[in-house]
């Protein structure tokens, strides 16, 4: 489930990858493209677009080392959709009215609606939700560091 992100306190990473396995994962035609070229991948063009993998099914850059710990062999080039989990962010709240809880304002003359998949087992864990937040926001571009 999808709730505003000023109704969670913390959350980190666990580095358990249920990310990696439970969720579609879409990309921009841009990211289909260069993943394809880089990396020799068969990016699925469906209805919804460029489809990296299906839900339930391991993410085909997720490796395990000997001694069993995952990791991202991508890691520098992760897809935006993979850099904000579990942020999902939008432009419009997704209820169709104001959500305020949901409102995170950018520094520019219009905010974004962040929400946080619940199902994510680092969901009140770890930093506080809005410095977590803030530093995936700068990452995809939709805010400036600031000095």
């Amino acid at each position: 489930m999808l709730i505003p992100w000023r109704k969670v306190d913390a959350w980190t990473c666990l580095r358990c990858f249920y990310c990696c396995v439970e969720y579609n994962v879409y990309l921009t035609s841009w990211e289909a493209e260069w993943i394809s070229r880089a990396y020799g991948i068969h990016i699925e063009l469906t209805p919804k677009g460029w489809r990296l993998k299906r839900a339930g099914e391991p993410c085909p850059f997720l490796r395990r080392d000997q001694y069993g710990r995952s990791y991202c062999l991508i890691n520098m080039d992760k897809p935006r959709a993979c850099v904000s989990f579990p942020f999902v962010i939008t432009r419009r709240p997704l209820r169709g009215e104001s959500d305020k809880l949901a409102y995170y304002p950018t520094g520019r003359d219009r905010g974004v609606y962040v929400y946080v998949r619940d199902d994510c087992p680092g969901v009140g864990r770890g930093v506080p939700l809005e410095k977590a937040l803030r530093r995936t926001l700068i990452k995809l571009g939709y805010m400036r560091r600031v000095a």
